[in-house]
């Protein structure tokens, strides 16, 4: 209630129906399933992360990442990292956290801090937000940045501007104390 949905959503050629075509057709869906069943997203995740086929599976994959709307994509990543995927899925695992960040980068950085025991889902959000907002991506690494030392969050928001804004990148790095951090 009040979350905004894709606006993907909805198209006539959504990427819903058309993920669900292709992989009826390549059998990847049991005839026991229901259409109710399909539309939920979890059993959609668990049929296109079963592929076989690796091109398939990345093309299923980018659909339904895409397809996902707000109120969907938190319980996604949480089944994803429940079933242990992400740690041998960390291409569409990154592809998760990129897409939340569109919608509510702080609740995705909530969510990673508190459940995460790596930085790669902190970066991976702070760099696609970064990429989008950089603005406002420095100034929450600034902030939830605690202590002495190099900030871990800002390298995240440095690869994030690094391509658009690299005078931008190389200062905030300069910034930086010799570090573990600086070095990433």
């Amino acid at each position: 209630a009040g979350k905004p949905t894709s606006p993907r959503q909805g198209s006539p050629t959504s990427p819903r129906a058309a993920e669900q075509s292709d992989l009826q057709e390549r059998g990847f869906r049991s005839t026991s399933q229901s259409d109710g069943a399909w539309s939920d997203p979890i059993a959609r995740m668990e049929a296109i992360i079963n592929n076989p086929d690796p091109l398939d599976r990345a093309e299923q994959w980018l659909r339904f990442v895409k397809g996902l709307d707000a109120t969907e994509i938190e319980d996604v990543i949480v089944t994803f990292r429940g079933k242990g995927l992400a740690g041998d899925n960390l291409s569409e695992y990154s592809m998760l956290l990129s897409e939340w960040d569109k919608y509510d980068p702080i609740s995705a950085l909530d969510y990673a801090k508190q459940n995460t025991g790596s930085p790669f889902a902190r970066q991976t959000i702070l760099t696609s937000w970064a990429t989008t907002d950089p603005v406002a991506a420095i100034r929450w690494a600034e902030k939830n940045h605690d202590g002495e030392g190099a900030n871990p969050w800002m390298v995240g928001v440095i690869r994030g501007i690094a391509a658009s804004d690299p005078a931008r990148a190389t200062e905030l790095m300069n910034a930086m104390p010799y570090s573990r951090e600086r070095g990433d």
